[in-house]
């Protein structure tokens, strides 16, 4: 029976590159979004993750954005599988992501098997 994989990180960032081997750098990391009005519109950020995983086998994930009042905002699911990994890169793009309210925001990604992990960011007044 495979072992449970275990998610190692999850980091925001402005942008990624991807590099050889699937390799992915990661550019301008950020906890914190400053806004001038509310809503409005954050056009690109990334979320970034590593996870341990059998080799060959497919992995589900789900990523979920949730604002301040504990409801989710954005989501996305997506399988990739190891190939002959058993360490893997995965990123999200999220596009046009509308910020309605000041406060902290939670980055949550769950793999199939069960496990999860997340961050925060915080959106505050200002410029």
């Amino acid at each position: 029976m495979p072992e449970k994989s275990s998610i190692k990180f999850v980091l925001i960032a402005e942008s990624v590159i991807i590099g050889k081997n699937e390799l992915i750098s990661v550019v301008n990391i950020f906890d914190k979004i400053k806004v001038g009005i509310l809503p409005t519109l954050f056009t690109k950020m990334f979320i970034v993750t590593n996870f341990t995983t059998s080799k060959d086998e497919d992995s589900s994930l789900k990523l979920e954005i949730i604002d301040p009042n504990s409801q989710v905002v954005n989501t996305k699911e997506v399988t990739v599988n190891s190939k002959e990994k058993e360490s893997m890169n995965y990123f999200f793009e999220i596009l046009g992501f509308t910020i309605k309210q000041l406060g902290k925001y939670t980055v949550r990604i769950t793999r199939n098997v069960g496990d999860s992990n997340e961050t925060y960011f915080y959106v505050e007044s200002g410029t």
